[in-house]
């Protein structure tokens, strides 16, 4: 498997967000001594902030492959599926993540309004959120 594309995109607005949460926490259960504050930011907020720490995409001569952070896990379209391509600008109100906006359509972002649609042969859509719509454009608009 050729890697034609690779970049990642660092969530800046993710791991501040992840801070700006976790820091409250942390300081009020040391400073009450209540567990509730260091737990919920053990258990929740740093490892949510952790796994959307970043967006790496690759295309490869066959498919297209997006992760968050250490890549726990994956998401994937083959590229004989892919209809159309076209950079977009998201919504500030659809946030950062994961979003599901009906059947077959779902956006993945870690930061910016910038990202690239991509219109599947089946009906419906991914959105992956970038610093370099171009770049993943053109790497798919390069016949296989």
């Amino acid at each position: 498997m050729s890697v034609r594309y690779h970049h990642t995109q660092i969530g800046w607005v993710m791991i501040l967000g992840g801070l700006a949460a976790l820091i409250p926490l942390l300081l009020f259960g040391a400073i009450s001594g209540a567990w509730v504050g260091l737990l919920l930011g053990a258990i929740i907020v740093a490892p949510t902030a952790w796994l959307f720490s970043s967006l790496a995409v690759d295309v490869t001569d066959t498919e297209v492959i997006w992760r968050f952070g250490p890549g726990i896990w994956s998401h994937r379209v083959a590229r004989s599926e892919i209809e159309e391509v076209h950079p977009i600008k998201t919504k500030w109100y659809w946030g950062y993540g994961i979003k599901y906006f009906g059947p077959n359509q779902w956006l993945y972002n870690v930061s910016g309004l910038d990202a690239v649609e991509i219109r599947l042969k089946g009906g419906g859509w991914r959105r992956i959120g970038t610093d370099d719509p171009n770049g993943l454009v053109n790497s798919l608009m390069i016949a296989n």
